[in-house]
């Protein structure tokens, strides 16, 4: 395509094929400040200087090229394939999963503690020696919390 050099303005299709990118990049340069008038043209010399100081020219990474743009999408696609296959090998779960797990487990703790005084109100009823009701008490807390400790039927990040 030949781009005409000739006139004040482009639109939208002649600043695309002139700086290689996308109607999506257009749309996002302008929502970063590429100057566009009312009538949706774009003023040459005003938008080749915003290109050249927000795209090319900053230095110090406040604003990204291109190339550094697209490598930084490249990277983040790259790590959440990593992320996916550490779900599937079991060495990373999601949140949600992760939560269930740990509610379900304070679920069970919390049953267990709650039925303790129906299980031992009769045993409790008839002893009379503190030693003997505190032995009691100790090992029926600590079953409660070993049962925590062991794994459940579906481990978290299990298959």
């Amino acid at each position: 395509m030949k781009i005409s050099f000739d006139k004040d303005t482009w639109n939208a299709y002649q600043m695309t094929q002139f700086y290689e990118v996308s109607r999506k990049t257009l749309a996002q340069w302008v929502r970063r400040g590429l100057p566009r008038n009312a009538r949706g043209k774009y003023p040459l010399l005003a938008c080749f200087h915003w290109w050249k100081k927000n795209i090319i020219g900053q230095v110090k990474g406040e604003s990204l090229d291109i190339g550094a743009e697209r490598l930084l999408r490249e990277r983040a696609r790259r790590k959440l394939e990593e992320m996916k296959a550490e779900v599937m090998a079991g060495s990373l779960v999601y949140k949600e999963e992760s939560l269930k797990f740990f509610r379900t487990r304070v679920a069970e703790a919390r049953q267990g503690f709650l039925i303790l005084p129906h299980r031992l109100s009769e045993p409790l009823a008839v002893m009379t020696d503190s030693k003997e009701i505190f032995e009691l008490l100790r090992k029926e807390i600590f079953s409660i919390l070993n049962n925590l400790s062991q794994p459940p039927g579906g481990e978290l990040g299990g298959k």
